[in-house]
C-alpha cells in the first residue's frame, strides 16, 4: 500500500470517528437545552415511598417519621444515606432535553435498565423508565408519560445499587471499654474469657480491672485495645443478608475460625469469624444483624492468634499511690528506704515501678534468690507487697507477684535502682 492510499485510509478513519461522535451528541442535545425551555419531570416537598427494580431486585423504601426503612423488612441495616440521595435526585427531577424523534429501543427503554416509581407526602405519584447511560453527554435517558427525556447521568447513578451495597458499614461497635462488662474470644488456641471485676483482683491492687475466667488478673492495656479493635472494625463489602446454612458453611461459618462475644450495656454481641478471602480478607458473620461481610485482615488475624496467656496481666505493681507509705528496695547488700509521704525521689521510685510492665511471660519455676527486692508498706498493716526479681539472663528480670512469671527488660530494673542513687 502507498503512502497517500495510507493517509486517505487514515484521514478517512478519523472522520468517521466525528462524524459518529458528533451524531451521538446530536441525539442527546436535538432539543433545546437552555434553562427557560428545560422541563421538570416531577417536584415534590417530600417524599414517602421509592420503589426501585434495579439489579432485578424489588427495592421499596418507606420513610416513616423522617427515616428511611427497606419496607419488605425494617430489621434490614439500611444505611439512609443511599436513599436520602435518592430522594434529594427527585424533589426537582428536571430534563436536560426531551427526545422528538426516535425509537424507544435506541435508548434502551423498550426493556428498561430498571423503573422507578414515586410516592410524595402530599400523595402525588411519579413513574419512569430508566434507559441507557449517554457517556459523551453526561446524560441518562429516560420515559416519562410516553415521551423520552435525557437527564444528568448522575440520577441514575444514585439508584445504582444493589440492597447488599446499601447495607450500613460504620464501625461494628458503639461503645467505649468501660460499658463493657464482659467478652471472650475462642479459637484454635481456647477460650479467652475477661470480666470486668474489680472486687476479685488481689487485695489492693486497685489498677486491675478484669479477670480471667480462673480468677488471674488480666491486663488492662490488653483488654482496651482488643476492645477497640473489635469495634473499630468496619465491614468492606457485605455479601449476605439472612444467610441459610449452605451459605454460612460456603464462607466457613460450619466450623468458624473465631467466635467473638462481648456484654455491654445488657445487650450480648457476637461475631465470628470465617474463611479468608481471595484478596486476604476475612468474612465475618454477624449473626445479631443478619448480615456476612468482608473485613481487612489485621483485626481478625489478631483475634486469630490470640490466647488466654496474652490477656495475663503483665503489669507488675499496678497499685495506687494514695495508700502507700514506705516502700524498702534491697539489693547489692544493701537495704534503701523511700517515704512515700514525700514526694520527689519516692514518686519518681513509684512511677517507674507502677508503670513498669513484663515484655513477655514465663511458665517456668523460679530459681535461686532475688537479686532485687522491693518492699512496699501501705496503711493498712495487713496489705503489703513483695516484688521480688531474679536475673534470668543478660536481657530479663523475671518477677511472680501474680502467681505467673513476668519477664521484665534489664534496663527497666537499671534505671528503677538508678533512681535510688540520685
Amino acid at each position: 500500500m502507498n503512502r497517500r492510499k495510507l493517509w486517505g485510509l487514515i484521514l478517512l478513519a478519523g472522520f468517521a470517528t466525528l462524524m459518529i461522535a458528533g451524531y451521538l451528541v446530536y441525539k442527546a442535545m436535538s432539543a433545546p437545552t437552555s434553562s427557560e425551555s428545560r422541563t421538570i419531570l416531577f417536584q415534590a416537598s417530600g417524599i414517602q415511598q421509592i420503589k426501585s427494580g434495579y439489579a432485578g431486585e424489588e427495592q421499596i423504601f418507606l420513610k416513616e417519621n423522617g427515616v428511611w426503612t427497606y419496607a419488605p423488612d425494617e430489621a434490614f441495616p439500611l444505611n439512609p444515606a443511599y436513599i436520602e440521595d435518592m430522594e434529594d435526585a427527585l424533589l426537582s427531577l428536571t430534563a436536560t432535553a426531551e427526545m422528538s424523534i426516535g425509537d424507544p429501543a435506541e435508548y434502551g427503554l423498550v426493556i428498561p435498565v430498571f423503573e422507578i416509581s414515586v410516592i410524595a407526602e402530599n400523595g402525588k405519584t411519579f413513574t419512569c423508565a430508566v434507559g441507557n447511560e449517554n457517556k459523551t453527554a453526561d446524560v441518562v435517558y429516560l420515559y416519562v408519560d410516553k415521551s423520552i427525556y435525557t437527564v444528568d447521568i448522575d440520577f441514575s447513578r444514585r439508584f445504582s445499587h444493589t440492597l447488599l451495597e446499601m447495607v450500613k458499614k460504620q464501625p461494628l461497635l458503639d461503645l467505649q471499654p468501660s460499658e463493657v462488662s464482659a467478652f471472650s474470644i475462642e479459637n484454635s488456641n481456647g477460650l479467652c474469657e475477661l470480666t470486668r471485676d474489680t472486687d476479685s483482683a488481689p487485695s489492693g491492687v486497685d489498677r486491675l480491672t478484669w479477670i480471667m475466667y480462673d480468677g488471674t488478673p488480666a491486663d488492662d492495656e490488653r483488654a482496651k485495645s482488643l476492645l477497640l479493635a473489635i469495634a473499630g472494625m468496619r465491614a468492606e463489602e457485605c455479601v449476605a443478608y439472612k444467610p441459610d446454612a449452605a451459605t454460612l458453611s460456603g464462607y466457613g461459618f460450619d466450623q468458624s475460625a473465631a467466635v467473638i462475644g462481648v456484654s455491654y450495656n445488657d445487650t450480648n454481641w457476637t461475631a465470628q469469624i470465617g474463611n479468608k478471602t481471595d484478596d486476604g480478607k476475612y468474612y465475618a458473620y454477624l449473626p445479631e444483624v443478619g448480615v456476612i461481610c468482608t473485613f481487612e485482615a489485621s483485626v481478625p488475624e489478631q483475634i486469630l492468634g490470640i490466647s488466654a496467656q496474652d490477656c495475663l496481666n503483665r503489669a507488675v505493681f499496678p497499685v495506687s499511690y494514695e495508700n502507700l507509705t514506705y516502700a524498702e528496695a534491697k539489693y547489692g547488700g544493701e537495704i534503701q528506704r523511700l517515704n512515700f509521704q514525700e514526694y520527689g525521689k519516692a514518686w519518681d521510685f513509684y512511677y517507674k515501678l507502677s508503670t513498669m510492665r513484663a515484655e513477655q511471660l514465663d511458665d517456668s519455676e523460679p530459681v535461686g534468690n532475688a537479686d532485687v527486692t522491693i518492699t512496699v508498706y501501705t496503711s493498712n498493716p495487713n496489705v503489703n507487697y513483695v516484688i521480688a526479681f531474679r536475673k534470668l539472663n543478660e536481657d530479663f528480670y523475671r518477677t511472680d507477684m501474680f502467681g505467673y512469671g513476668q519477664l521484665v527488660n534489664k534496663r527497666d530494673i537499671e534505671e528503677l535502682l538508678s533512681i535510688l542513687d540520685k
